[in-house]
């Protein structure tokens, strides 16, 4: 079994609704479903998550991350208010520039040196 490409990390201040976690390498179904348990305690708990997602090294992903991701989707797009994404492509912040007008949720990108400010939009 290869490594988990999600490894969760504590944010700087503890928040209960933060969900904070770096992605590095292939994602697979298998890591997609420990992060909706993840997301699924905070929805349970009655609030919205805040999610922080730093994009270290986007690997690829498996047909099972699709087709767990389509299964939770409605779970998912319910259960998140913002999403801070860092990384450090140019793709990427026109890539969510462009998609934040299509979801519910509220996403914003930041550069990697732009961390703290990541997190400081995230809980304000």
């Amino acid at each position: 079994m290869s490594e988990s490409a999600i490894r969760f990390i504590d944010p700087p201040v503890p928040n209960e609704r933060v969900l904070a976690y770096e992605i590095s390498g292939d994602f697979t179904g298998d890591d997609m479903r420990t992060f909706v348990e993840r997301l699924e305690k905070i929805a349970n708990s009655g609030q919205k998550a805040l999610l922080y997602q730093d994009i270290v090294d986007r690997g690829s992903f498996d047909f099972e991350t699709i087709k767990v991701k389509i299964q939770n989707l409605g779970t998912i797009w319910r259960s998140v208010e913002k999403i801070a994404i860092v990384g450090d492509a140019r793709w990427l912040e026109i890539y969510i520039g462009l998609v934040d007008h299509l979801t519910p949720q509220q996403m914003k990108y930041f550069e990697r040196s732009e961390k703290d400010e990541a997190f400081a939009w995230l809980t304000s």
